[in-house]
């Protein structure tokens, strides 16, 4: 089955999955829970316990007048639904998602609301996780390199 499969951190793509509940619940790391918008042929599905087990934060989900109103925690894919079962998506479906879910949202708090914001770097590198602690390791490098501050020779000594 032919599906759009949006990880943490990283630019969303076009993959083949079996359409086995055992397959799905691998994809997502444990049960799966479904969302459906009114009138879209399509599901997301993703781990029902995803924000409970702590797994980062991916994507918002936005209601139709361009509202945050949930966010999705951990790995999840968007396919198709047709009489209750899950099918690939159309060539239509998977380019109007992959516009939606490409690229990463760095998800914050801010003001009393939730916020996501876009990566919107066109070439994937390393995820943003990879990238911080990169940062981090660096100012580490850094600071290990750098004279310790002279002692202060006019206080005395004890």
């Amino acid at each position: 089955m032919k599906v759009l499969l949006i990880r943490p951190d990283e630019y969303a793509a076009e993959a083949e999955i079996e359409n086995t509940l055992k397959a799905m619940q691998k994809i997502v790391g444990g049960n799966i829970e479904v969302f459906q918008r009114i009138n879209d042929p399509v599901v997301f599905v993703m781990n029902e316990e995803g924000k409970n087990m702590g797994l980062d934060l991916n994507r918002a989900l936005y209601d139709r007048q361009g509202n945050i109103m949930d966010v999705v925690a951990g790995t999840f894919f968007v396919c198709g639904v047709k009489d209750g079962d899950f099918i690939s998506l159309s060539p239509e479906q998977m380019e109007k998602y992959k516009r939606q879910f490409f690229e990463p949202e760095v998800i914050l708090k801010h003001d009393g609301k939730i916020v996501a914001l876009k990566v919107d770097d066109p070439e994937p590198k390393k995820s943003i996780a990879d990238q911080l602690k990169d940062g981090a390791d660096q100012a580490a490098k850094d600071n290990a390199a750098r004279p310790s501050p002279p002692k202060n020779r006019d206080k005395p000594e004890r």
